[in-house]
């Protein structure tokens, strides 16, 4: 951005040439500019291409700038002075600080807006107010906390205080709006993720053993009775058919195993949000819906135990005697 100083002394910024950034999207008036760490000037007016300035920036053609947001810092706000309020709308105020309500909002309610609206803002912190709001008779309530700069910690603080409250059942007609809370890298807002927002963690379980088998097709003999023309019988051995058999152990390259062993992990899911899962009268807005993480313990590594050979598992499922060599035992494979 560069000065530019006309006949009739106004001073503005103006977006580098190519750029398409619209101005308007991201300043206000009244918003500081500053430079390394220094103030420069107070913005008058926005254009889509251009910031009018209250005075001259000398030398500046071409830096960069930054703009900062004059707030009004309201933690100590709520500590005394209101009673009987209720509705409270301070939308897109240029807001900061903390919530730290003290009293005066048990009477807060919805009528066609919401009951508690301060979003839009900077607010970046909560200490204390839901529950100096959550008291009195049951009533509709909206509480719109959306776009403003609250941390992870923050609005994880807030969940889990809002769902405390709804846990006593008291209320029950309540709407929580916190989307857009998380400030991109860009600057602009965003949702925080479920991840983000609801971290799961990760476990070591147990072993899976798993026993291992094959399928094998093997010869079917019998004993067969042949009658000649002179009525002299002989009888042989012969084999009559195939079949398939399961026999144990399988093999895993050129080696047969018995045992498979599955290393295994398992997601443990964030205790507050199974706590979201189970709210039963507060409706929360995070501008994502939350779903359960799959839980099944997952494979990690696999090793193999028990080694054997094909012919010795052959033997067993055929109930073969020991003295036939291994040879022998695979001939039986059809």
């Amino acid at each position: 951005m560069a000065v530019a100083n006309s006949k009739d002394n106004i001073y503005y910024l103006e977006r580098p040439v190519g750029s398409s950034l619209d101005l308007k999207k991201y300043v206000l008036v009244n918003d500081e500019v500053w430079s390394g760490g220094t103030y420069l000037a107070n913005v008058l007016s926005v254009e889509s291409t251009r910031v009018i300035v209250d005075k001259d920036i000398a030398g500046s053609s071409q830096e960069n700038f930054t703009f900062r947001r004059k707030t009004q810092d309201i933690s100590n706000w709520f500590q005394t002075g209101f009673s009987n309020i209720e509705t409270f709308r301070m939308k897109s105020s240029r807001l900061s600080g903390s919530i730290n309500i003290k009293s005066g909002f048990s009477k807060i309610k919805d009528d066609s807006y919401p009951a508690l609206d301060l979003s839009d803002n900077c607010l970046t912190g909560y200490e204390a107010g839901f529950k100096n709001i959550f008291s009195g008779s049951n009533r509709k309530i909206t509480l719109d906390l959306s776009y403003n700069n609250f941390s992870v910690d923050t609005l994880r603080s807030m969940i889990s205080e809002l769902l405390d409250i709804d846990a006593t059942k008291k209320f029950t007609n309540v709407k929580i709006v916190l989307n857009g809370c998380k400030r991109e890298a860009d600057g602009s807002a965003g949702n925080y993720p479920q991840n983000e927002l609801f971290p799961v963690s990760i476990i070591p379980a147990s072993d899976q053993k798993i026993s291992l088998t094959r399928v094998e097709k093997v010869k079917i003999f019998d004993s067969v009775t042949v009658v000649d023309a002179e009525g002299n019988e002989s009888t042989s051995i012969q084999q009559v058919g195939t079949k398939n058999i399961t026999v144990s152990a399988k093999q895993i390259g050129s080696t047969y195993y018995r045992t498979q062993i599955n290393s295994r992990q398992q997601i443990v899911e964030d205790p507050l949000g199974i706590k979201l899962k189970k709210s039963v009268y507060f409706n929360f807005n995070l501008g994502f819906t939350y779903t359960s993480p799959n839980t099944s313990p997952t494979v990690t590594s696999t090793t193999y135990d028990d080694e054997t050979t094909r012919a010795q598992t052959l033997r067993e499922a055929l109930n073969l005697p020991s003295s036939l060599t291994d040879n022998q035992v695979l001939s039986y494979l059809a």
